[in-house]
């Protein structure tokens, strides 16, 4: 049995539901599991005692807890993030906290996003079907490896107002630039990413500087093609990450369009797109079966 599973069962007494992943990882990694994700005791308790060797993550519930992710906790702060000390946090491997809160009313405005100080992730704010490695557990799979330390006891309190304002304050929804390219899963395919949101691909594409542009019929954003659009006018980027890029909603882009989606309660795409997402072709190489994630 995990000799840590007495912190991830006191998780879920919390009421932070709890789903399992691969040895060594900090994401979900089986296919299902998010769905699959519970606050039941018993059904953790039987799933641990399957597969011992397992991970587990957090996972934040739409109007029910929120996960914040401070990468960089001495940043966050010389940004003025009021940090709370009275609810539950965890220590990561390098020095980073987990804070968790309970959803109010008063957030119902925010979205899953990323805070950013100089080009630096600083802080990721989960507020549905995002996830953290839960106390207790061991990463294995980057640098520095290590424990996820549970720096005390205390329960999960609601989100304060001055957090909802800082949030609100340094959200940044600009694009990204990302230096490092990501391989996408050699089971991945373009076109069951677009028929998985609902987008209709014109058939017609584009390369520019090695990225390539797919055309959609319409813009999600509106709903409809733009006025006298050309083709290109709307577009999913295929490039170091997947992005999307029209012309004629140019202050939107991929986090916009992931908020659109989880407004119209369309799940995020279920199947690896990553080739680092999955544990038998990245870090966990010896593990031979993948397994199903059972009913929990």
């Amino acid at each position: 049995m995990n000799p840590h599973l007495n912190e991830i069962l006191a998780q879920a007494r919390r009421g932070i539901h709890q789903t399992p992943t691969y040895p060594g990882l900090r994401h979900p990694a089986i296919k299902g599991s998010l769905d699959k994700a519970t606050c039941k005791v018993e059904k953790i308790e039987r799933y641990a005692k399957q597969h011992p060797d397992f991970n587990w993550v957090s996972v934040a519930i739409k109007d029910i807890s929120i996960l914040i992710d401070v990468d960089y906790a001495t940043t966050a702060r010389s940004m003025g993030m009021p940090i709370p000390e009275d609810t539950f946090l965890v220590r990561t491997p390098r020095g980073g906290l987990h804070i968790y809160l309970w959803w109010t009313p008063a957030c119902a405005g925010l979205k899953n996003c990323d805070i950013y100080h100089e080009g630096k992730l600083v802080v990721e704010v989960k507020m549905n079907r995002k996830t953290c490695a839960s106390p207790g557990v061991h990463r294995t799979d980057s640098e520095p490896q290590g424990w996820y330390e549970p720096l005390n006891d205390h329960e999960v309190q609601p989100i304060r107002q001055d957090l909802i304002d800082w949030i609100k304050a340094h959200t940044d929804k600009r694009e990204v630039s990302y230096k490092k390219k990501l391989e996408y899963h050699p089971e991945f395919e373009y076109q069951d990413w677009i028929d998985h949101y609902d987008l209709v691909w014109t058939g017609k594409s584009k390369v520019v500087n090695s990225v390539e542009y797919w055309g959609l019929g319409s813009c999600p954003f509106i709903g409809r093609p733009h006025t006298n659009a050309k083709w290109d006018c709307t577009c999913v980027v295929w490039g170091n990450r997947i992005g999307i890029s029209c012309l004629g909603c140019s202050d939107k882009g991929i986090q916009d369009f992931r908020e659109l989606m989880e407004d119209e309660d369309i799940e995020d795409y279920p199947y690896y797109v990553y080739k680092f997402e999955d544990p038998a072709l990245c870090v966990n190489k010896r593990i031979a079966n993948l397994f199903e994630v059972e009913e929990l």
